[in-house]
């Protein structure tokens, strides 16, 4: 038996120009590039923006990881506002 591959889902991607050559684009140019493409190709199907995300650290800027009960594993400061926050939800009433 050989493999074969399928190729589906085709799709245009359009990007628009870096932001002050940082390497990325805010939300304001990919929103502003979208409605040029609206305007001018009035029988695009879908035109949506969309980003990546990644959770992390306020402190660090790190990759944001946590145990099981929540606590960061990053950094001091991280861990130390946690500690704060869990102290004040468990002094709550229920």
């Amino acid at each position: 038996m050989s493999k074969v591959t399928e190729q589906f889902n085709w799709r245009v991607v359009c990007e628009p120009k870096q932001l002050f050559n940082i390497g990325e684009a805010s939300e304001r140019e990919a929103n502003d590039l979208a409605d040029d493409i609206r305007k001018h190709i009035p029988d695009a199907a879908h035109i949506r923006v969309l980003c990546d995300a990644e959770d992390r650290c306020s402190h660090c800027w790190v990759t944001w990881s946590a145990d099981s009960h929540g606590q960061p594993s990053c950094c001091t400061a991280a861990q130390l506002e946690w500690a704060r926050e869990d102290a004040a939800r468990s002094e709550v009433p229920a």
